[in-house]
């Protein structure tokens, strides 16, 4: 994701996967996480997204659990491309 973020969010987003790159190679962990985008809607026209994400969560041998989750985000044009400038989750 840091990949499509400018300023600040790339920054975070980037300083977020170190920090979790760190703590993993500390532990073994169970857990995982799957996930799709179900819908990226701009209803105003003005770079303002709702994002809305089909996610599973499994922790070692419990069953899986399943939900819907909602973001804002926001873009920025840099370049010939759009890049995300904050990403927040609203559910």
């Amino acid at each position: 994701m840091a990949g499509q973020a400018s300023g600040p969010l790339a920054a975070q987003l980037r300083k977020d996967a170190d920090q979790a790159l760190t703590e993993v190679s500390r532990r073994v962990s169970n857990q995982s996480n799957q996930g799709t985008v179900e819908v990226v809607n701009d209803p105003k026209g003005n770079g303002r997204y709702f994002v809305v994400t089909h996610e599973t969560a499994k922790l070692g041998d419990s069953a899986a659990q399943a939900g819907y989750f909602v973001y804002r985000a926001t873009a920025a044009r840099v370049g010939d491309n759009y890049k995300l400038t904050s990403f927040v989750a609203v559910s």
